[in-house]
């Protein structure tokens, strides 16, 4: 025989209500619409300098995952090759000028309320001074630092074929 549970006791049967003003906002979108809506396009640059250091950025603190480091890179504008905006991204948000080395993935990634598609490129450092603009921090740092700093979930799916990357290519790991 299978247990079954007790009826809800009559007394409580009317009381028990989920409106809007008692659940937070964020739980009944979710149970309406429980599938991100937002997809976006987007590119990361993983630039690489002469001592075989890559720059990382810190989102700022009240941006949407603030204090989160990551690769620096942005979204992807409309009819705009993804290599275009790699390096469109790093020369506004950095004030550097790279040279894209390889497109190492392409990495999708479902967040809460939104999806991306991200296209991950190795790059090397040309000139410039860092110079950031969105961003309110950097660090260049060896690839085997990285387990040091917070990344964004999507990041951390092409970290291992960044590792073998750099490896192959003769850099830190």
């Amino acid at each position: 025989m299978v247990p079954t549970r007790p009826p809800l006791a009559p007394h409580l049967a009317g009381s028990i209500q989920l409106t809007q003003a008692f659940l937070p906002v964020s739980f009944l979108e979710m149970v309406s619409d429980p599938e991100p809506t937002t997809s976006l396009t987007v590119v990361a640059a993983v630039i690489r300098d002469a001592d075989d250091r890559v720059l990382l950025t810190k989102r700022p603190q009240k941006s949407h995952m603030g204090g989160l480091w990551e690769f620096p890179g942005g979204k992807v504008k409309q009819n705009e090759a993804a290599e275009q905006a790699c390096l469109r991204e790093i020369k506004e948000e950095a004030n550097l000028t790279v040279e894209i080395v390889s497109h190492l993935t392409r990495v999708k990634h479902a967040y809460t309320h939104f999806r991306i598609v991200m296209d991950v490129f190795c790059c090397r450092y040309i000139a410039g001074q860092v110079k950031l603009n969105g961003a309110v921090a950097y660090q260049w740092i060896m690839l085997k630092e990285i387990d040091r700093y917070a990344f964004p979930r999507a990041n951390h799916k092409f970290f291992p074929i960044l590792r073998e990357f750099l490896h192959n290519k003769g850099g830190d790991d």
